[in-house]
């Protein structure tokens, strides 16, 4: 039964769990609260908020995407240097500034 739900285009899926729902309802109960194709995403954004990039809109299935997508987007600050990239400046600074490690530590 749950691989039907997951092959089924009339059950909705995540992709990032990599679970089938059967019906809207199912959904519901783990975080989305709207209808249809909308009702997936939701899904995503709010049980896999830790896999989403705020900035650009993206979601992603894994951490190593995510911290990939920081490292290559143009969008997104990289500390000069070791090449960790960022969220966003106020995190890269955070970072920098907290971090303990002989890379920073020569500068």
């Amino acid at each position: 039964l749950e691989d039907h739900y997951i092959n089924s285009c009339f059950h909705p899926t995540c992709t990032i769990c990599d679970v089938g729902f059967k019906d809207d309802t199912a959904l519901n109960e783990v975080g989305a609260w709207f209808s249809c194709a909308i009702k997936t995403q939701q899904h995503s954004i709010y049980v896999h908020a830790s896999l989403r990039c705020t900035i650009c809109k993206f979601q992603f299935r894994t951490n190593v995407e995510l911290k990939l997508h920081f490292n290559l987007s143009m969008f997104h600050p990289n500390c000069p240097t070791c090449g960790h990239g960022c969220p966003d400046d106020s995190t890269l600074e955070k970072i920098i500034r907290v971090t303990i490690s002989p890379v920073h530590d020569s500068k």
